[in-house]
């Protein structure tokens, strides 16, 4: 199976941050988010990876490549007009020829969330949702028996407690629907229209509940968040060099080339990048 991962917006809730850099490369844990979208699949046997790119294109096609340093095969489509989720998927039609998993590239997931979703694979869509107390501000599903009735995109009320992750499974028959998707007052073409299109018809679409790791990051103190959770399962790591009378407790990952000098006190968890020169005499401690 392969995969279409949308990366072609900006980030505008997230700026500063944002302006020499797509959302999608922001650092969680010393890894752009989308490293971390492109790891999951490729633990859970996908591949073939599509990516939608637009803003700061060069940027993230210079640090993925082919992929193959990632465990995948990346194809890059260039989505030149920002014309919404379902017109992204739609410039992706000619690189599959079978069922296919489509994710936003700006939610954070592990090997696990991927992993719910193809096991629960069912209809001609599957969506993954997760539960959530609070729903304003998100897409919600309503679900009866695992099948979706209706999905809306952010409701001004609360209508369920079940948040559309902006994960898919879709098979070809969603392009015959996109084709008929109409403009939304927003100006896109947004793929929960499509997908609801399908329900009115009495499409089968699919829910699928996933309790493992989903963060929306829209806004820049989201990374804050996402960085504090993977520091959470933060492991022994030391790929560099530690010298005599530097001292390290807890989860410390360190990468290649770096090197923390004497008299440095480092209590984890901590992420440390490559070639990072650290020291002497430095202490880090969590937040």
């Amino acid at each position: 199976m392969k995969a279409i991962i949308l990366a072609a917006g900006e980030g505008l809730r997230c700026r500063p941050l944002t302006l020499t850099r797509s959302k999608v490369m922001l650092p969680v844990a010393n890894k752009p988010l989308l490293e971390h979208i492109i790891n999951a699949l490729a633990e859970n046997g996908i591949k073939e990876v599509i990516l939608v790119v637009g803003y700061q294109k060069e940027r993230i096609m210079d640090y993925f490549g082919n992929g193959f340093e990632f465990g995948v095969k990346i194809d890059y489509i260039f989505q030149e007009a920002q014309l919404g989720t379902a017109h992204a998927v739609k410039l992706a039609m000619e690189y599959v020829d079978g069922d296919f998993l489509v994710l936003n590239g700006d939610n954070l997931v592990d090997r696990n969330t991927i992993a719910d979703l193809l096991a629960g694979k069912k209809g001609s869509v599957t969506l993954l949702a997760v539960e959530r107390e609070q729903t304003i501000g998100y897409g919600v599903v309503i679900s009866e028996v695992g099948r979706v009735t209706k999905i809306l995109e952010k409701p001004k009320e609360v209508v369920s407690h079940f948040v559309n992750a902006g994960i898919y499974i879709f098979t070809m028959e969603i392009f015959e629907e996109i084709e008929r998707t109409p403009l939304s007052t927003a100006g896109e073409y947004a793929i929960t229209d499509t997908i609801q299109q399908m329900i009115v018809k009495g499409k089968m679409v699919s829910m699928v509940e996933s309790k493992s790791l989903w963060m929306d990051a829209v806004h820049s103190w989201d990374f804050l968040k996402a960085n504090a959770v993977f520091l959470e399962n933060c492991k022994n790591k030391i790929s560099g060099t530690v010298e005599k009378g530097a001292t390290i407790k807890g989860d410390v990952s360190m990468g290649e080339n770096s090197i923390i000098r004497g008299g440095c006190y480092i209590v984890g968890p901590v992420v440390i990048g490559k070639n990072c020169d650290i020291g002497p005499n430095t202490v880090i401690l969590p937040s």
